[in-house]
């Protein structure tokens, strides 16, 4: 497993999620911050799988206008539309008034509140304009300010989404905040995502001009992993000098300082460069660099 990384550092990949960077090059001044050396980053991505879908297709609901409840969503104010759905063999159409209230409250999701979609519409021209908004709760009862907000200005379907990202959280509710008539289909709400867990990062081989870095992510928190791997600097929460896992390795020597050479570059990896650093106007060299460890 080979990395691709900026200059004038190294980086050997332990197996099982390890990561140990090695930065050579340094000027003796950066020891003052070597606390600050250690930061290590994990990143988490993929595409959210939907945790709750419902296109509010079922049977047997929504004759008149009324409450009703549909594969466990509680619909307020509302009518079995079965001419003008987005998908499927019916949508939500909400009440002309607020009665006891327009909305669509979700059941619970353990996995916590994610990203919410779903599809609208205007019911008429007539009717005209509907503004909207997203709550989530903990409990179903107590909720939140609005987390999200749109309208509805045409009748042709669009989709609606917010990332909500509330672990706490375990319900949705899509109401009117006003307009008349509205129609709504195909809800999705997602897990909230979890963060990945990496271990204390580690310093160690100290000297004058280079430190090894390290650290092991062992948890990617339920989805893949877009990059991982360290940050470094002089100062507090380092966001600067990134060290990123992925493609070829690449080290950077200091040209006559004796650190350690590198291996030639297989015909897949990049050429050579020269680059412009200039601490005590040294200049720097990248070549691939093949890792020992994996």
């Amino acid at each position: 497993m080979n990395r691709i990384l900026p200059p004038s550092c190294t980086v050997f990949a332990r197996p099982r999620g390890g990561l140990k960077h090695q930065i050579i090059g340094l000027t003796p001044s950066w020891r003052v911050a070597l606390v600050w050396l250690a930061a290590v980053f994990c990143i988490g991505s993929g595409v959210a799988q939907a945790a709750l879908s419902e296109g509010f297709n079922a049977t047997g609901w929504g004759n008149s206008y009324g409450t009703y409840t549909v594969n466990g969503w509680t619909l307020t104010s509302v009518y079995r539309e079965t001419s003008s759905m987005y998908e499927g063999a019916a949508a939500v159409r909400f009440a002309t008034t607020a009665g006891v209230g327009r909305h669509i409250v979700s059941p619970s999701n353990s996995g916590g509140i994610g990203t919410v979609s779903f599809w609208h519409r205007e019911w008429s021209a007539s009717d005209g304009k509907v503004d909207f908004e997203v709550y989530i709760s903990t409990n179903g009862t107590a909720w939140s300010s609005a987390v999200g907000s749109g309208s509805s200005t045409s009748l042709t379907y669009s989709q609606y989404s917010v990332a909500v990202n509330n672990a706490a959280a375990k319900y949705v509710k899509i109401g009117i905040k006003s307009g008349k008539r509205w129609l709504v289909d195909l809800v999705e709400v997602s897990d909230a995502p979890v963060v990945p867990t990496v271990t204390t990062p580690t310093s160690a081989s100290i000297t004058a001009s280079s430190a090894t870095l390290g650290a092991t992510v062992t948890d990617n928190g339920g989805a893949a992993l877009s990059s991982r791997g360290t940050v470094w600097g002089t100062a507090a929460s380092p966001t600067g000098n990134l060290l990123a896992e992925g493609g070829t390795a690449v080290s950077a020597a200091v040209i006559g300082s004796g650190a350690r050479p590198c291996a030639p570059p297989p015909a897949h990896r990049p050429k050579h460069q020269f680059i412009g650093l200039t601490p005590s106007s040294s200049k720097y060299r990248t070549d691939p660099f093949v890792d020992p460890f994996v």
